[in-house]
Formats: structure tokens, sequence, C-alpha cells
């Protein structure tokens, strides 16, 4: 069984929104977009992160409150699990800050782990290769 798994963290003046991913990967099976940043960049702007929970996403059904609704816009949001790396910056309506959108590949399927700057939001990937261990690379 998969749980969906969200997490709100304060940095000193940054909001930081996560997810297991499995958010994206519902929206994506359902909808006929390839383009998984644009599913996270649409979450973002429908002001929730699991519009199909608990439809066709296992979650706990609450009957007096709806905990996937996103309150104030985050500095960085991101869902990690995700096929590839990918990072977009999208501006607040109105001109409001920033957030930065941050497709977080699985680290167990490609080796990549992603760094943000939270002062500047700036956004890096970092892969890590078992090849430099090999005795091959000695």
């Amino acid at each position: 069984m998969c749980v969906l798994t969200c997490a709100l963290r304060h940095a000193p003046a940054r909001s930081i929104l996560g997810t297991s991913g499995q958010n994206i990967d519902d929206l994506w099976r359902c909808t006929a977009t390839e383009d998984r940043l644009e599913l996270l960049a649409s979450t973002l702007a429908w002001g929730h992160v699991a519009p199909s929970a608990p439809d066709t996403l296992s979650c706990h059904p609450f009957n007096d409150r709806d905990p996937f609704l996103i309150g104030d816009q985050p500095h960085v949001y991101f869902a990690a699990n995700q096929p590839s790396y990918g990072t977009r910056l999208v501006q607040a309506p109105g001109g409001g800050a920033a957030t930065r959108l941050v497709l977080v590949p699985s680290f167990a399927a490609t080796g990549t782990a992603v760094l943000v700057n939270l002062s500047t939001l700036a956004c890096h990937p970092i892969t890590f290769s078992a090849s430099l261990l090999s005795p091959e690379a000695t």
C-alpha cells in the first residue's frame, strides 16, 4: 500500500512544501499531458496538493477539513520519486513571491539528489555514480 506523504517546513523566511510524488504520478495517469512539471505547477495554481484524492489516490478521507489545500504559496514546492529531474521558477499571481518547482528523481533509480539554495532559490542536481568506487576506476 502506498501512502501519500506531504510535508511543509519553514526555513528562515522560506517555506518548503514537498510530497512523495504520488500526487503527480496519479495526475499523470489521469491526464493526457506528459509534462510532470506542468502538473506540479497546476496543483500550485489550483491551490491543492492532491486534487485526485481520495477518488483515484489513496488517502484517508476527511469530512471536516481538507489537509491538502495550499494556503500560503511556498517558496519551494517539490515532488519526489519522479522519473527525471526538472525545475521551473513560477511567479505568484499579482506579482507575489516566486516559487521554485522541483521534480526530484528517484535516488534509487538515478543516483540523483537535488540541492536548492534557499537564499536565491537556485536549484542544482547532483548525480552520484557507483563507478567511482569500482576497481576499474583506480
